[in-house]
């Protein structure tokens, strides 16, 4: 099943392009209440909460699309 092909939300959130790759993506929002991007693919229609996968919580269900994007850099604010 293809997510171009199907529906342009997941888990009531809309599926977006990244502007630099053109990957599907999700956008949820961290705890703090800020943006983040994650891999649609990463998603599914139950998940209401971001959980992602870091190298201390491998376990989690969300990739960052900022692990997957070529272009991740250039999208990163400066800390």
């Amino acid at each position: 099943m293809s997510l171009e092909t199907t529906t342009r939300t997941i888990a009531g959130r809309p599926i977006r392009t990244c502007s630099s790759c053109g990957a599907l993506i999700v956008w949820f929002t961290t705890e703090a209440g800020r943006p983040h991007p994650v891999d649609a693919t990463s998603v599914q229609a139950a998940d209401m909460n971001l959980d992602l996968q870091t190298k201390s919580h491998p376990q989690g269900k969300h990739v960052s699309h900022f692990a997957t994007c070529p272009n991740a850099a250039k999208h990163r604010r400066p800390r």
